[in-house]
């Protein structure tokens, strides 16, 4: 599989995006925010990658 630069930008920019997820998380309190925000990531992330996989192949 042959990795262009949009691929290898999308992959720096979700390395980014996970370095400050976690940062966050760590500060963060467990309260119903955190729960919410937790599901509308992992929804958001889940849409990322599909339009992703769509790229790739």
């Amino acid at each position: 599989m042959e990795m262009n630069l949009w691929t290898w930008l999308l992959l720096g920019v979700l390395g980014i995006v996970l370095v400050g997820v976690l940062v966050f998380l760590k500060k963060q309190k467990k309260t119903i925010h955190f729960y919410s925000f937790l599901i509308i990531l992992l929804i958001l992330a889940a849409i990322f990658f599909h339009g992703v996989s769509f790229q790739l192949h």
